[in-house]
């Protein structure tokens, strides 16, 4: 009995001695994206998907309640419009090419 507790304690010191290693080693070495801003990754998309909502309302905007959401695909990045909390509305999407950010699809016709 003696011994399976010793390896047991064994054991589970070697995997704590691991996962502090392993988070050290991640945490020294891995690259990250520390200090990029998400905005301006997603700044371009966002003014165009914006410019097309308007178009869509026929120059009127509520984009003062509305807070863009970039997602990327491997080869596409879509903007969503969500409105706040708290407020009715349609959340239109739109996606555009990366390589030359070109529109390929819009989901705005949502009356």
């Amino acid at each position: 009995m003696y011994q399976m507790s010793h390896f047991i304690k064994l054991a589970v010191a070697l995997t704590l001695m691991f996962s502090v290693g392993l988070n050290v080693f991640l945490m020294w070495f891995y690259p990250h994206e520390k200090g990029i801003d998400y905005r301006k990754r997603y700044q371009p998309y966002v003014q165009m998907a914006e410019a097309l909502w308007v178009k869509r309302n026929e120059g009127t905007s509520d984009l003062k309640i509305r807070h863009p959401v970039g997602i990327t695909f491997p080869n596409k990045v879509c903007v969503s419009l969500p409105l706040e909390r708290g407020a009715i509305g349609a959340v239109p999407v739109y996606c555009f090419r990366m390589q030359d950010h070109e529109l390929i699809e819009r989901y705005d016709e949502l009356d």
